[in-house]
């Protein structure tokens, strides 16, 4: 069952590259509905929604990519931007914030 959930996510990024919402969308779904406990799924699902206006749902998949990874930067960012289109900027700030607080690996 887990490589079925990976090649609907696959399918799901070829569609999104295509600039194919709905059809990546659909993919994912499928691939949460098999296995729910990938946040990089969850995460370009919100990507997906976002890029479909539908910013509200964005923010609930970001939510549960961050709740299965809290140190997930890219959602917690994306996350922002899609609060940041719902007007809740207080919100957005503070997704930007965790961002900032995540410990990042540098390189010397």
């Amino acid at each position: 069952m887990k490589d079925l959930a990976e090649q609907y996510s696959n399918e799901g990024f070829i569609f999104f590259t295509q600039y194919n919402f709905s059809e990546a969308l659909a993919n994912f779904d499928k691939a949460i509905a098999i296995n729910s406990n990938i946040a990089e799924v969850w995460s370009i699902r919100g990507d997906a929604l976002r890029e479909l206006g539908r910013y509200a749902e964005a923010v609930d998949s970001y939510d549960k990519a961050v709740t299965i990874n809290p140190n997930y930067s890219e959602a917690w960012s994306f996350r922002g931007d899609a609060l940041r289109e719902l007007g809740r900027h207080a919100e957005a700030d503070d997704s930007y914030n965790k961002v900032l607080a995540i410990p990042h690996i540098t390189q010397k």
